[in-house]
């Protein structure tokens, strides 16, 4: 099960995050141990693994150009499962933003991130293609005049 996400950029600052398991940090907790979660993943060596333990949890992290998406998984996760979550989700917001993901919009990325993950942390979509026609119809029904 997928605890959180986070996408932050090359500075560490949050462009994305999404919490599926709340039960897991206590809200004094929250903000220092993912300011170490950040500091770890962005600071590991190119020769080392992208999937570290953290106190209770897997991180497994995936740069992709100037962003880099750590995740949080139990121990019963399978990791290139979700290794391919990650692909496939960066991959849809590349063509969904039209590769400028550095201009992303952080409503549209919660909203495609929804369709692809349950709200328990368990993937349920993994089709590019559904995915982006989906958003485009709820995008056509918020241009809609009321």
């Amino acid at each position: 099960m997928i605890n959180y996400i986070l996408i932050v950029n090359r500075l560490g600052q949050p462009r994305l995050r999404k919490y599926f398991n709340s039960s897991l940090f206590s809200p004094s907790e929250t903000n220092s141990d993912l300011r170490d979660v950040i500091k770890l993943s962005l600071g590991r060596d190119q020769k080392l693994a992208t999937c570290f333990k953290y106190k209770n949890e897997k991180i497994l992290c995936r740069k992709y150009f100037n962003l880099l998406v750590i995740v949080s998984i139990d121990d019963f996760e399978n990791e290139i499962a979700i290794y391919e979550f990650i692909h496939m989700y960066m991959s849809t917001l590349n063509d969904y933003f039209n590769n400028k993901l550095l201009m992303m919009s952080t409503d549209k990325c919660h909203m495609i991130l929804e369709e692809i993950v349950s709200n328990n942390g368990r993937v349920v979509n993994s089709t590019k293609d559904h995915i982006l026609s989906t958003i485009r119809v709820l995008e056509t029904f918020e241009n809609q005049p009321t």
